[in-house]
């Protein structure tokens, strides 16, 4: 190709382009001249301006901040600063920035919409102008927050202040020639995305969205994607308009390939490189060229990093690494410690109960959001069980973090200071107790540093931990040890029957029979005990302030009168009193006293209370008050100095070779004569299951609660165990009607020496809170087989009886339970079988012998842990739960549970689960239970019903115990509370081993019967009445 035919191409392209921009049928286009000075010339002498402004401006700035007055302390309230960019008052900043945002995404869509009408009209100008003092106003708070420094000027929203503010009000050429409005609409309004952007970002940091929140990270994303390409097209529009910039055209060449220039090679090789490509679309003019280069690569970098970020933020939130997303108006609870991340009894059952949308009357949105926070990852099987058992609604309310409740970053992840109540949950199996209590404890002292009013609840391991919490400033009502506890509840067990029924089902989550089995059992046994315990199930204790009309009256008085105008669905059984949980109160009620009631259903309480009132923030205000008057508990029940002493003992006593013996029979008596104890009517025989160390504190603990004034009785007991209990122990309780048995736990003899035949209770104590997890129920085997020793001892003693002395036993799994409820259905079997005559074999006869032989295999001396495996296939087996019509894993539903004969680590679940709604709920278990140690005039009693009430109707005499009437009682003639009824297995069709059922709250025109067993809460002086009037032991 010739010089000359390029010469001619070059000036053919250029009459063409001049011939499209004097195209009289477009759009009136600015030129590059009015362009620049309005668009950039103005923008950038404003900045200047401002610049040299800054300076003296700064200056006095500063001196008015210096001077602490009224204007700095409005600009550190409302606005902030550099060094200080949080404010105490964020809603105005909030809500300028979220007005910046949305006028900016304005801004572009009237921008988007001129690029097609080409037109500004008036309607748009005016609201130009009100958005311009908008902005103008937001660009002078913003150099206020950045203290006037002149560098804030040429910051990035500074600049795009600039650029778009300027231009609305200066629409002027460099020589004054006024630029119309026509030709305005090409701008450089679509920059206003990019203060979008930045307007989101402040409003993260006002609003405190952490950096790792998923859904703030997704929609700034998108944010800032859409501002990305908005401003990218923008400026390539607005270059394609303008054209090429006169003189500095490009130079063709006409080539094989077309018309050609060195630039244009240089733009299609980036295209090409990039694998963007050339498209069907490609810039024309050098200055979109140039524009499009940049923006390949830098789109390249952006879509990379955001990418690469929005992974790692899904990859973060998969692994518990994000924040909760607090709301106001919710509430959440948070969840620490090493039990936490592990499946167990106690965070199953506290999870169903703190999940319970019953008690909020199907309200969902009143259940609190669980946020737990765990070093360690959490367990696959607790989240399939939240994920399994809840409506994807609720379940979404459960969060797992990962982090440490020793960071002050990581609680805060957790919203920490605006939680409603924080839980520290206990290994359920440490390896060292005394350490795992030691840890928990820093963690709630750590707690409460950060956010001094939280309310914490803390679980300890030890009795002793709970006096290490309390020297180290932890007060009692936040606390519980669950060994002590635990013994506390079996002690009174031992003299109240159904006593662990009572407290659990209280406090568990609402469950029943299925309607269509309560239906059957109508129809075939209408005293089937099942349907009178289902109605217990419904009971709970609730706590609220009472209502005006009651004020002034005495308690007693307020009681029957509730009760009969409750139609017997509310029982008062007491009310706090200078912050603290007195029951069967003595005193008078006074304006929105908080009293504590046994209710039938949720609204039985709401005639009687002052609901206008939050009784739960009234509650805690008062017990702060307390605890400020440090007037907490003072006389715990544990002495740490005699255990310590005896823990120094049992690590120094060795297993004689006595213990050892080849047949398993011989074993060890320390103490009182046996013979003499056996003899007595209220013997109880403790078994210890565990060796000396991990023993000696919940055995000090149980006989100290024992030996608590107050109780008419001194019972005797008899101590069985595996290993010698040390001699310290031994010197302090042998002259107390105490006995210890030491030998082999499964063997016939050793039972039978112990006084198993003889003893009118049993209690089988394990070594610590828990057991092995990872192999589930089988970690009790060595329970569950003592339990079939006992059974077969008390089988060939007992004959034809259904139930022999009453036994409470401790499962680490609520599994358990039901195996020992199999094994006495199939001991119910053989006992029948034997009592009949020979029939034909049947395969239903030969399934029941087959069972039967396994329960036998269970009673001999061989390998049980084997054997015990071989029960779990049996019992669970799918053919068999087909013709059950109650569903195993319900642990109220159990006959050995409604007998209050046996205790899993359910109970401290419930407990937890049950603060946050009640948050009594460590005082009052605590005062009914150990109603001594925590300052109780009241006892927990269970009498047999006198005759002259026989057959006369609960209501009545629940009234006449309050009213202190009631005749029976020998010389009583106080206040008792009539809380429940014991009634006896055999009347009511209980499965073998079952001594009975509770009947919590039962209707008002429910007939007393002669077994029935009476549960009051009163004083000392109903014990020793009703002692005094019965020919029976009363406990």
């Amino acid at each position: 190709m010739t010089a000359a035919s390029s010469s001619v191409a070059v000036d053919e392209a250029a009459q063409s382009w001049a011939q499209r921009r004097l195209n009289l049928t477009g759009p009136p286009v600015p030129t590059w001249r009015e362009f620049v000075d309005v668009q950039l010339l103005w923008p950038f002498v404003a900045c200047l301006i401002m610049w040299l402004l800054m300076f003296p401006t700064h200056a006095c700035y500063v001196h008015l901040r210096s001077r602490k007055q009224g204007f700095a302390r409005f600009v550190d309230a409302y606005i902030g600063s550099q060094g200080k960019q949080e404010v105490s008052r964020p809603a105005f900043m909030a809500t300028l920035k979220f007005m910046t945002m949305i006028s900016a995404i304005s801004f572009v869509f009237f921008y988007c919409r001129r690029t097609y009408t080409f037109e500004i009209t008036p309607t748009e100008l005016r609201i130009e102008y009100t958005l311009a003092a908008f902005f103008g106003f937001n660009y002078l708070v913003d150099r206020m927050r950045s203290n006037c420094e002149p560098a804030g000027v040429w910051t990035s929203t500074a600049i795009v202040h600039a650029l778009t503010v300027v231009p609305i009000l200066v629409p002027y050429r460099w020589d004054g020639t006024y630029v119309p409005a026509d030709v305005r609409w090409v701008s450089l309004q679509f920059l206003r995305a990019i203060s979008a952007v930045q307007a989101f970002e402040w409003l993260k940091k006002l609003l405190g969205f952490e950096a790792n929140n998923v859904p703030a990270q997704v929609y700034e994303f998108l944010l800032r994607t859409w501002a990305l390409i908005n401003c990218m097209a923008g400026v390539i529009y607005v270059l394609e308009v303008l054209g090429e910039v006169p003189g500095y055209e490009d130079a063709f060449v006409a080539t094989g390939m077309g018309e050609l220039s060195y630039f244009q090679m240089n733009y299609w090789i980036v295209t090409t490189i990039s694998t963007v490509g050339y498209g069907d679309y490609s810039p024309t003019t050098v200055p979109s060229r140039i524009a499009i280069i940049i923006f390949i690569f830098a789109g390249i970098i952006f879509f990379g990093q955001e990418t690469s970020r929005i992974v790692e933020i899904r990859a973060a939130a998969s692994q518990g690494r994000t924040s909760f997303d607090y709301k106001a108006g919710t509430e959440h609870l948070v969840i620490v410690g090493s039990g936490c991340s592990r499946m167990s009894s106690v965070m199953e059952t506290f999870i169903q109960i703190a999940l319970d949308a019953d008690h909020w009357r199907g309200d969902t949105a009143k259940v609190p959001s669980l946020v737990f926070l765990s070093v360690e990852e959490y367990d696959q099987e607790l989240k399939d069980f939240i994920s399994s058992s809840f409506a994807p609604s609720i379940a979404a309310k459960v969060h797992f973090l990962r982090g440490s409740t020793m960071s002050a970053r990581d609680l805060q992840r957790a919203k920490l200071s605006e939680c409603a109540m924080a839980f520290i949950m206990p290994s359920v199996n440490p390896a060292s107790s005394e350490r795992e209590d030691c840890e928990n404890i820093i963690r709630a002292l750590e707690m409460r540093r950060l956010a001094p009013r939280i309310r914490l609840r803390l679980m300890l391991l030890e009795p002793e931990g709970s006096t290490r919490a309390r020297t180290l400033g932890l007060p009692t009502s936040r606390h519980f040890s669950a060994t002590q506890l635990k013994c506390s509840v079996f002690v009174q067990s031992t003299r109240v029957k159904g006593f662990t029924t009572l407290i659990s089902g209280l406090l568990a989550a609402h469950t029943n029979f299925t309607p269509r089995l309560l239906a059957e059992l109508e129809a075939s046994n209408s005293r089937d005990w099942r349907l009178q315990y289902s109605q217990s199930l419904h009971r709970d204790v609730r706590g609220f302030l009472i209502s005006k009309r009651f004020v002034g009256k005495a308690f007693p008085e307020a009681v029957r009168e509730i009760y009969q105008e409750s139609e017997g669905k509310l029982l008062l059984v007491g009310a706090q009193e200078d912050g603290m949980v007195k029951l069967n109160y003595g005193g008078v009620l006074t304006e929105d006293q908080c009293v504590l009631a046994i209710a039938a259903n949720q609204e039985a309480y709401i005639d009687f209370a002052n609901v206008s009132k939050d009784w739960r923030r009234a509650t805690l205000a008062e017990r702060a008050a307390r605890i400020e008057r440090r007037t907490d508990y003072e006389n715990d029940i544990y002495d740490s100095t005699f255990d310590l002493e005896a823990l120094a003992n049992a690590t120094a006593v060795e297993e004689p070779d006595s213990l050892k013996p080849p047949n398993g029979g011989d074993f060890l008596v320390q103490g009182s004569a046996l013979k003499k104890l056996r003899s007595s009517e209220s013997l109880i025989l403790l078994i210890l299951d565990g060796d000396t160390a991990s023993t000696s504190q919940q055995l000090v603990a149980f006989l100290r609660t024992l030996r608590q004034p107050g109780f008419p009785l001194i019972q005797p007991v008899i101590v069985l165990s595996s290993h010698p209990i040390p001699q310290a122990i031994v010197t302090h309780y042998q002259g107390a009607t105490c006995a210890f048995v030491s030998g082999p736990l499964l063997s016939i003899q050793t039972l039978k020496a112990a006084g198993v035949k003889e003893a009118a209770n049993i209690v089988i104590l394990q070594a610590g809170l828990g057991l092995a997890i990872d192999q589930g129920a089988l970690a009790d085997s060595q329970t569950v087989a003592l339990c079939g020793y006992i059974e077969q001892v008390l089988g060939h003693e007992a004959g034809s009886r259904t139930s022999g002395p009453f036994k409470i036993y401790e499962y680490g799994f609520s599994k358990s339970v039901f195996l020992v409820e199999y094994m006495c259905k199939l001991r119910s079997a053989q006992r029948v079988e034997r009592s009949s005559s020979p029939v034909d074999t049947t395969a239903a006869h030969g399934l029941l012998t087959e069972q039967a032989d396994h329960m036998l295999a269970i009673s001999g001396c061989g390998s049980w842990f084997s054997v015990f495996s071989n029960l779990l296939g049996i019992i669970f087996k799918k053919e068999d739960s087909a013709h059950d019509p109650v569903v195993n894993d319900q642990l109220l539903l159990n006959s050995c549970f409604a007998a209050g004969q046996a205790f899993t680590p359910d109970f401290y679940g419930a407990m937890f689960g049950h603060m946050f709604k009640f948050p009594c709920t460590i005082e009052f278990v605590e005062a009914i239970s150990m109603p001594r140690q925590r300052g109780q005039d009241s006892f927990i009693w269970q009498v047999p019903c006198p005759r002259e009430w026989v057959g006369k109707r609960f209501e009545e005499l629940l009234v006449a115990l309050a009213s202190g009437k009631a005749s029976g009682f020998g010389t009583f003639r106080g206040c008792g509370l009539l809380l429940a009824l014991y009634r006896q297995a055999d009347k009511y069709g209980m499965p073998f081993g079952c001594d009975g059922f509770l009947y919590t709250l039962p209707p008002p025109d429910t007939d007393l019967e002669s077994e029935d067993l009476l549960t009051v809460l009163a004083d000392s002086d109903f014990g020793q009445g009703a002692l005094s009037c019965s020919s029976e032991v009363v406990l």
